[in-house]
């Protein structure tokens, strides 16, 4: 039995996310990351907007201020929660043995 043809084209690291990344893949993660960090940040200057103008009496929308915190909360957790698991990633790609 040839066993050479079993293991033909086999690549044990297929559909695992131990693919290699491409360059071009990396600086779309990357780009994505900034603008993540980019949307968390003017939803909470928006949010700081609209208080300032509730607060003021320029507004009296409280609904547009709710949504607008609620929004800027979320952000601010999806953004630390993907930067937790980012670093926990890193961590144990740095602790494993070669």
């Amino acid at each position: 039995m040839n066993i050479e043809r079993i293991g033909a084209g086999f690549n044990p690291n297929i559909g695992t996310g131990m693919e290699r990344a491409q360059p071009s893949q990396f600086g779309h993660i990357l780009d994505a990351a900034v603008r993540l960090l980019d949307e968390t940040s003017r939803a909470e200057h928006d949010l700081a907007s609209l208080q300032m103008d509730f607060i003021a009496g320029r507004t009296d929308d409280i609904l547009a201020v709710s949504l607008a915190e609620q929004r800027a909360q979320i952000a601010v957790t999806f953004t630390t929660q993907l930067t937790s698991r980012v670093l926990d990633a890193y961590r144990q790609i740095m602790n494993m043995q070669v």
